[in-house]
């Protein structure tokens, strides 16, 4: 199964981009949310899925998440 198919992983990760590069601080906690979305759903569906296609698994997406956007402590005060 490749990743957009059942899951909208792809959606959420380009909501929460789209939040933190904008520094859209209102939308730091939906970000967050859509965050652990991904987490649980990747935690879940990573049996499933046989292909990400051009996209990364979650943990390579956090790090690199947490790379670009070190100093935006609000947002990851909210991710657990």
């Amino acid at each position: 199964m490749a990743i957009g198919t059942s899951y909208p992983i792809a959606l959420w990760r380009a909501m929460i981009g789209s939040a933190l590069t904008r520094q859209r601080k209102g939308r730091y906690g939906h970000a967050a949310r859509d965050l652990t979305a991904c987490a649980n759903a990747n935690a879940n569906a990573d049996a499933a899925i046989t292909d990400y296609g051009s996209h990364s698994t979650h943990a390579t997406y956090t790090a690199a998440l947490a790379e670009a956007h070190p100093r935006k402590a609000s947002f990851w005060a909210q991710f657990p």
